[in-house]
């Protein structure tokens, strides 16, 4: 299972991508997966949710979107992935504490780029190093020159 991102920012509702790929024979599959075609409200400023998505991955990578609900023969070879939707937001994700966006990060459930980019939140240093952490003198630059 991989984490992608927050859906709605400024919440904790974690997107999730799973695949599942059969290695003998055939198997039917029903697909029960909310959410793909109405993302997620927000509130309060916040963004709305990520949508979710299904597809049937052949044995060469090949990806073809499938609907979330249905009945899907899937042959030896072949994958189902699927991506749950994210929860919409809570507020303005440039309002969100520095302290939690970090966080997130290191938890692997934001990106850097998302950080910087959703956020307004610079972060410096290497995650990997245990270094990260969050650039304060940029992030209030990049808040206060968005509240003109």
């Amino acid at each position: 299972m991989t984490t992608i991102d927050t859906g709605g920012t400024s919440t904790d509702a974690v997107i999730q991508d799973t695949e599942g790929r059969l290695t003998i024979g055939k198997v039917t599959v029903v697909t029960n997966s909310d959410g793909q075609v109405f993302a997620p409200k927000s509130a309060l400023g916040g963004q709305a949710g990520a949508l979710g998505a299904s597809w049937l991955v052949e044995e060469d990578s090949h990806e073809k979107r499938i609907a979330g609900f249905g009945v899907h023969e899937i042959r030896k070879g072949q994958a189902l992935r699927g991506t749950a939707n994210g929860g919409g937001g809570f507020g303005s994700p440039t309002k969100r504490d520095t302290a939690l966006v970090l966080q997130d990060v290191l938890e692997g459930c934001e990106t850097v780029e998302c950080a910087l980019g959703v956020y307004w939140v610079a972060l410096t240093g290497d995650a990997q190093a245990g270094t990260l952490a969050v650039d304060h003198i940029r992030t209030a630059k990049l808040r206060s020159a968005s509240s003109n």
